[in-house]
């Protein structure tokens, strides 16, 4: 069994930009993984509200988070 990493990603793809930015992600990788993403919170914060969804990241146990928004970064940090 394949030893995958765990990668949050907190990133809007709404916009081209974003499109493209997810795409070098996945393509990263394909060459440099395997990677598992999690991406189920595009407005992160939103509906459960800060503290559930920081919980539920937290709980997934990733090895890492892509974030481009600026938008609660102190808390994802000290996650």
């Amino acid at each position: 069994m394949e030893n995958f990493k765990k990668v949050i990603l907190l990133v809007e793809n709404s916009l081209s930009f974003d499109g493209q930015f997810l795409q070098g992600i996945a393509e990263y990788s394909r060459q440099y993984g395997p990677w598992r993403f999690f991406r189920d919170l595009p407005i992160y914060i939103a509906s459960q509200g800060k503290k559930t969804s920081l919980n539920q990241l937290r709980q997934w146990g990733a090895n890492g988070i892509i974030v481009r928004e600026q938008k609660f970064i102190d808390d994802i940090i000290k996650m």
